[in-house]
């Protein structure tokens, strides 16, 4: 599981409290990571929860998840296309 935590986070702190500790007694495989931020931090740090969340998926769960260009979820060309061929109709 990943967990990430915001440093500055009035209403679920989870840095200078013990609000976490059920969560990481139940959870036995756990990452956890705090960013600079306050309750909103995908908003407010979204290249830091990105580069958390790919960091994250690459290294625990490369074997689930597609890397690109090897595997793309779905290929640009193809995405690029029916975008074109859709707005000609």
């Amino acid at each position: 599981m990943l967990f990430i935590g915001a440093a500055y986070d009035p209403v679920a702190d989870v840095v200078t409290t013990d609000a976490a500790e059920p969560m990481r007694r139940w959870c036995s495989d756990i990452t956890e990571v705090t960013i600079a931020a306050g309750r909103w931090v995908a908003l407010e740090q979204p290249e830091k929860v990105d580069a958390v969340l790919a960091h994250w998926l690459a290294t625990r769960v490369g074997d689930f998840w597609p890397t690109y260009p090897a595997a793309p979820i779905w290929p640009r060309a193809a995405h690029s296309q029916q975008r074109v061929s859709r707005s000609a109709d």
